[in-house]
């Protein structure tokens, strides 16, 4: 149903801020885990929880 697609979908956002503050506490936030390159600010403001930059996979 559209409710439990709607639960999934926060759930998903919900572990992905969650993961989010994980490397925040491990001065990793705001890095790409694939290139270790800095994830635009741009970024990270549509995408919190965003682990990889636009140019990796």
């Amino acid at each position: 149903s559209i409710n439990e697609a709607a639960l999934r979908q926060l759930e998903k956002q919900r572990k992905g801020l969650e993961s989010a503050l994980d490397r925040l506490n491990d001065n990793k936030f705001g890095r790409c885990v694939g290139c270790g390159e800095v994830i635009p600010v741009g970024r990270i403001l549509i995408v919190p929880g965003a682990t990889k930059c636009v140019n990796c996979p």
